[in-house]
């Protein structure tokens, strides 16, 4: 298996200011394509700290080292200057480039600031990559069977760059043997319950097992070489107990199978949320085209907009308190009659740090149900921080939603 190093350089990387999501986007394309990504490193802008992040790459019996970020045409964009020291050359102002770059200023009506010949200059030898999607090129060095390819740090041009460019120029280079993968998504099942009955299948040795674990999902992953293998092992975990947790075999994540079961469906929802604040309704408009769906939801965090909007019962409050089964099926049932939805959701509960003048503990949380054929809740209990409790919430909110209803 080809084995690629990521190499991100940034100083505003280390020290927090920007959270690096370039190595995530590059591993994820790459592991898709099979390549293997077998190191991951961050160094700061500086010449010899990049020159050593790359000394120690070469170290590791990799074939490819990617490099994000430093092309820019700042002092402190030093990308091109290392891989030129690293690999003992000097550096060269292609002068198609340079015109291309004054071109593009002169296009705008703006001048040409001298800075930017650096983004014309590259290391002697090496190839350069278009940018169709911002103003640093990229560029290819091949010295002594050690390939190197350093991509511009600002992901829309990364990310634009990669797909187009280098996955089909790598995938020439070094043809990598095609690994196939099977993907299950689980719901509600712990990591290592489903662990425990994956391994008592007694896979093939050929069979790469792996675990994703974004609660309420676990994903497991099975990657091999070998097709029949393959297909033998995701049959064994389609017989296993945990089936009845599967949400979907494929790369759709639980959120992309709602949305596209309830678009198909032609099924409305509406949601009446408390302790989650609505979190719910952000987690669904964050796809495109929720609107086929979605109708809306009521932040019903004060008792008043429960009763007066939800037509909670002020009986069901004193007797049975905002949090609770009862609270819960009313306000299910309020948000679907208010929106006339053909779904109705709710969500009340205890978020922390403290419970108030509530009798439940916190992380307590009733999931309301209702539709045109049956209503129910659901108890269950989240530990964790108070963001932790809402977030659980809202996503265990939509698995319910998944699992409970028929059309979906």
């Amino acid at each position: 298996m080809i084995k690629v190093a990521l190499l991100t350089i940034g100083s505003e990387l280390l020290d927090g200011r920007t959270l690096d999501t370039n190595v995530n986007y590059l591993a994820k394309g790459l592991s898709q394509n099979s390549f293997s990504v077998a190191n991951i490193l961050t160094c700061a802008d500086q010449i010899d700290s990049i020159v050593d992040a790359l000394t120690f790459a070469y170290q590791q019996d990799i074939s490819l080292v990617i490099t994000s970020g430093g092309l820019g045409p700042t002092t402190d964009d030093l990308t091109r200057e290392a891989v030129a020291k690293f690999f003992q050359t000097g550096l060269i102002i292609d002068p198609e480039e340079l015109a291309k770059q004054k071109k593009r200023y002169a296009d705008r009506g703006r001048e040409f600031p001298e800075s930017n010949i650096k983004q014309a200059t590259f290391p002697i030898g090496s190839q350069i990559i278009k940018n169709n999607f911002g103003t640093a090129p990229s560029f290819l060095v091949n010295k002594g069977n050690r390939w190197l390819i350093s991509l511009p740090g600002v992901p829309s041009e990364l990310k634009g760059i990669f797909q187009e460019e280098i996955l089909p120029l790598i995938s020439r280079i070094f043809t990598p043997e095609k690994i196939a993968q099977k993907r299950f998504v689980f719901f509600n099942i712990p990591e290592s319950a489903l662990n425990d009955q994956v391994s008592k299948l007694k896979l093939s040795e050929e069979i790469e097992v792996i675990y994703e674990t974004s609660f309420p999902e676990n994903k497991l992953i099975l990657k091999s070489k070998n097709l029949p293998e393959l297909q033998r092992a995701s049959e064994q975990v389609l017989s296993l107990p945990a089936k009845e947790f599967l949400i979907t075999c494929g790369e759709q994540s639980m959120l992309e199978v709602i949305h596209q079961e309830l678009i198909a469906s032609k099924q409305t929802l509406a949601i009446a949320e408390s302790c989650t604040g609505g979190l719910i309704g952000k987690t669904l408009t964050d796809q495109a085209g929720s609107s086929e769906y979605f109708l809306g939801s009521i932040v019903s965090y004060h008792n008043s907009v429960k009763e007066n909007i939800l037509e909670v019962s002020s009986k069901i409050i004193t007797q049975y308190g905002a949090v609770s089964a009862e609270c819960a099926l009313e306000m299910a049932l309020g948000v679907r009659k208010k929106l006339q939805s053909d779904i109705g959701l709710s969500v009340t509960g205890i978020a922390g740090p403290t419970s108030g003048n509530e009798k439940p503990p916190v992380g307590t949380v009733y999931i309301g149900y209702a539709d045109n054929n049956r209503s129910f809740t659901k108890e269950i209990f989240f530990s964790g921080t108070r963001e932790q409790v809402r977030r659980f919430a809202s996503y265990y909110t939509l698995g319910l939603l998944l699992k409970s209803n028929p059309k979906s």
